[in-house]
């Protein structure tokens, strides 16, 4: 029997609330400092001073003011994403409601000062690998995961005779690149990196095709 077990972060309406809260009050402290700006201009174009330092000053002055406007595009970006991965993940978790083999495993996500972070998800996968690990749920499992949290849980599931396969990506030689470390030696492991963009594809079309093929079947 197969079992699948996903973990995720999951959104909810206040989190994106207090997201958008918190978003707006950076963009308005962000507008106060445009307009402080712009006073000093002012305050500037009325002082006797050369053309050379004016254009000087001007230059740095529309600089800063052009810096201020990009963050305030990148909070509104923020918003605009959050709440389509929001949406995203509503239409996801209904698809796999049905699904008797795929048990979603979630924990709330976390909002502080404009930036949401997951928080207990490994945690809980860890928890999870080794208690089942102790009640032989399973013989083997696949981790689709790059999480160095997961190190000494892997280690104890392999003690408890049980097949751990990680799979993630490696870049040998380049750890900014890397999402993995001592996790790659803690059991057996694929780096997709030996893998082509359209090899990992066809992998994910033929899963489709077989469930496609069944359900005509059926």
């Amino acid at each position: 029997m197969i079992k699948t077990y996903f973990y995720e972060g999951k959104y909810n309406s206040t989190l994106i609330s207090s997201l958008k809260w918190n978003c707006n009050k950076k963009i308005a402290e962000i507008n106060h400092l445009i307009e402080r700006e712009k006073d000093f201009l002012n305050i500037i174009s009325k002082e006797k001073i050369s053309k050379s330092l004016r254009r000087k000053i001007n230059f740095h002055v529309e600089g800063i003011k052009k810096e201020l406007e990009e963050k305030k595009k990148n909070y509104f970006h923020y918003i605009f994403k959050q709440k389509r991965n929001f949406e995203g993940q509503k239409k996801l978790f209904e698809n796999l409601k049905g699904n008797s083999f795929i048990e979603l495993r979630t924990t709330p996500l976390k909002q502080r000062e404009g930036e949401i972070h997951q928080k207990g998800v490994d945690v809980l996968l860890a928890i999870d690998l080794v208690n089942l690990a102790h009640t032989n749920a399973y013989d083997l499992a696949i981790i689709l995961s790059g999480d160095t949290d997961l190190i000494e849980a892997v280690k104890l599931a392999k003690n408890l005779g049980k097949t751990i396969i990680i799979i993630s990506y490696h870049t040998p030689g380049n750890p900014r690149l890397s999402n993995i470390s001592d996790l790659m030696n803690a059991g057996k492991f694929i780096n997709l990196k030996d893998f082509t963009n359209e090899e990992i594809f066809a992998m994910s079309e033929l899963r489709e095709e077989k469930s496609s093929k069944q359900k005509y079947e059926n």
